[in-house]
């Protein structure tokens, strides 16, 4: 029951794996998306609306009849 091989150290690091599987699946998906958007850049399946929108916003160009609407 007690001691670093009971009971309660088992509990404690099974909350600790949920906890950090959390974390994993929270990162693996925010690296897909990223992924996702470089996949986009590459010459071989270049998006031009991909390629414009990241123009714009790395120049920070907008034509003087476009409204811009950032996300954060």
């Amino acid at each position: 029951m007690h001691g670093d091989m009971g009971y309660f150290a088992l509990r404690g690091v099974d909350q600790k794996i949920a906890t950090l599987q959390k974390k994993y699946d929270q990162l693996h998906t925010e690296r897909l998306q990223i992924e996702n958007r470089v996949k986009l850049l590459r010459p071989g399946s270049l998006d031009l609306d991909m390629l414009d929108e990241r123009a714009r916003v790395v120049l920070g160009f907008v034509s003087p009849d476009e409204r811009v609407v950032l996300k954060k």
